[in-house]
């Protein structure tokens, strides 16, 4: 995708790239005419790999392993799968930074980057003296997108207000520590003696816990931070420290998803630290869906892990385990021997629901039983509790243990022994229906809601079809129903047809609905313009930015052009 000044820009100004660069755009052009700080900015960008033309972009947009990967956002406010920096610079001196050495000037000094980073604060104006003024001001900058920042030093002459020299410099390529700074004319062309001496340090932003409560009441500082840094005038000490309540401990901060609380399919990001517990977890999982009223202990929290690393081990079922309350949830995680994930289940009281955790604690009490004894946990009779309904007329559920090897016939067979109605010809009529609640979110309307709990999905299970399997799939609560099997066919049949007569939407009263015709291009009367390759894909996600050439305005693309909008999507 390419973005482009528009002809409307009559004086050849320039856009903003980083925030093009932010929502992914590989090749954004400009009006290389004017020098301005868009063109510094373009500049800074390829001059970190040797002006080769082409910058890998951030892994967040390319890497399909990054936890932030299709939930990144560059226009929110809060990012909790990426590590803030904390920057603090100390803006020392100044050497040879004007012609006019009796000039009275100052530093701006500017953080560029998405908009929840931009910040910008000013040193004292050192009177008099441009030849080698010092100014000894400290400052602090919270950075959340690290890889997309950029940091920019302006001295300006406190009289005129006129920018005596600048630079702007990739964050990610300012080395910490004691360092001088060449600067660079208002026209970003190098100045032969102009420098700055500056001293920075980078750090990870913690968590901070107060001692003499919870230890995981974490101390939610990052808006106060952001809108409080300022410049310290002392330069022993540091803006985020001044911050710190008396008797706070600080925790390094890691990230882990959790499946399964708004969407079984979906996942939300929680900031842990070493001590955060399955509680503090469960409580900061609920928190985020807007479920603070919900009782804490009617959820569990589930972890899903493989036996091994290697694709055949993959390939095998998943082992499933329910975490004690008090567990350390980064301890389970280092113990995983193959990949795995959290999920966060709602526990109801049916039997069903019961009877699948009466499995998982009597599995995990089974196996830490084993490695005390140092026996084999492979060579155990694996067996699971499963609740069966519509056994007979006189008894609507039967709960049972059964072998995870078990199929869909041999659950029928079992549960119609235990029911007195083991005659063969009987058990051939009957089918086991998996029946599984539909998963209502929060944000569905009234209707909607009511449809997913009127309609539950059902399925009918093969004979030969593992149940223990089929259970552990189960993302909501559900149940399996033994029914005659001409019964069932056609009471899914059913299912389907108001499920698919309530989905079908209609136009409005009163008017109709068209399908426009798709036109062979469109014209945009944005200030800024970006086009595709008509009949391609827009990789948005992948690549690296590319070098552009400089584009004059007015200039003819016969390509289909799109009006670029700030809220595009991941």
């Amino acid at each position: 995708m390419r973005t482009y000044p528009s002809g409307m820009r009559i004086d050849s100004s320039n856009f903003n790239p980083v925030i093009f660069w932010a929502f992914g755009l590989q090749m954004v052009a400009l009006n290389y005419q004017t020098e301005d700080r868009a063109m510094a900015l373009n500049t800074a960008m390829f001059e970190q790999n040797g002006q080769s033309g082409y910058v890998l972009k951030p892994a967040v947009m390319w890497d399909k392993s990054h936890m932030m990967y299709n939930h990144f956002n560059p226009m929110d406010k809060e990012f909790d799968g990426l590590h803030a920096t904390l920057l603090t610079l100390r803006v020392i001196s100044g050497q040879y930074i004007s012609n006019i050495h009796t000039a009275s000037t100052y530093v701006e000094v500017e953080i560029i980057g998405i908009p929840v980073d931009c910040a910008k604060h000013k040193t004292n104006v050192a009177s008099r003296n441009s030849l080698n003024p010092i100014w000894n001001d400290t400052f602090t900058f919270q950075i959340m997108f690290h890889d997309l920042a950029f940091i920019r030093f302006v001295v300006i002459d406190a009289s005129t207000n006129h920018i005596l020299s600048q630079r702007i410099i990739p964050l990610r390529c300012l080395r910490p520590g004691y360092r001088h700074v060449r600067l660079r004319n208002a026209s970003n062309k190098p100045l032969e003696l102009a420098t700055l001496f500056i001293c920075s340090k980078h750090e990870e932003e913690l968590l901070d816990m107060c001692s003499g409560q919870n230890n995981n009441e974490y101390l939610d500082y990052s808006s106060a931070k952001r809108r409080s840094f300022a410049k310290v005038k002392d330069s022993s000490e540091s803006g985020r420290d001044l911050l710190v309540p008396v008797g706070a401990r600080k925790r390094r901060m890691f990230f882990i998803s959790v499946y399964g609380v708004n969407d079984p399919d979906e996942y939300v990001i929680l900031k842990v630290t070493q001590d955060t517990s399955v509680y503090d977890a469960i409580v900061q999982a609920l928190s985020k869906a807007g479920k603070v009223d919900d009782i804490i202990t009617n959820y569990v929290l589930v972890e899903d892990v493989q036996s091994g690393w290697e694709k055949k081990e993959q390939e095998r079922a998943s082992e499933q385990r329910i975490l004690d309350m008090t567990e350390k949830v980064l301890q389970a995680q280092n113990r995983w021997t193959g990949a795995g994930k959290f999920i966060l289940r709602k526990v109801s009281d049916d039997p069903s629901s019961r009877a699948w955790i009466t499995t998982m604690l009597s599995r995990e009490r089974q196996r830490i039983k084993c490695e005390n004894d140092a026996a084999d946990w492979e060579s155990v009779e694996q067996v699971f509790i499963v609740c069966v309904y519509n056994v007979a007329p006189d008894q609507p559920y039967t709960i049972f243990k059964a072998p995870i090897s078990s199929t869909a016939q041999d659950i029928i067979t079992q549960a119609m022994m235990k029911a007195h109605r083991s005659d063969p010809e009987n058990l051939r009529k009957f089918v086991l229906v998996e029946e599984v609640e539909c998963p209502s979110s929060e944000t569905q309307s009234p209707h909607a809601r009511r449809h997913s709990t009127d309609h539950p999905d059902r399925r009918i299970l093969d004979d030969d079809e593992n149940v223990y399997l089929a259970q552990r799939e189960w993302k909501t609560n559900g149940k399996f129903i033994i029914m005659d099997k001409s019964q069932a066919e056609h009471d899914i049949i059913h299912i389907e047809r108001k499920k698919k007569g309530s989905s079908k939407s209609g136009p409005s009263k009163g008017g109709t609905s068209k399908v426009q015709p798709k036109k062979k291009s469109t014209k945009t009367q944005s200030p800024d313009k970006t086009e595709t390759s008509s009949g391609t894909k827009l990789p948005t996600t992948s690549g690296a930015w590319q070098g552009s050439p400089s584009s004059q305005s007015g200039s003819t693309l016969k390509r289909l052009s799109a009006k670029f909008s700030h809220k595009l999507s991941k």
